[in-house]
């Protein structure tokens, strides 16, 4: 399913930017 796969790549660029913020 593509919309399930936006979903999941939109989050996992959330937790990189987070990650990157946290540094």
């Amino acid at each position: 399913d593509q919309a399930e796969v936006v979903m999941i790549s939109q989050s996992g660029i959330e937790k990189t930017l987070m990650d990157l913020r946290a540094d």
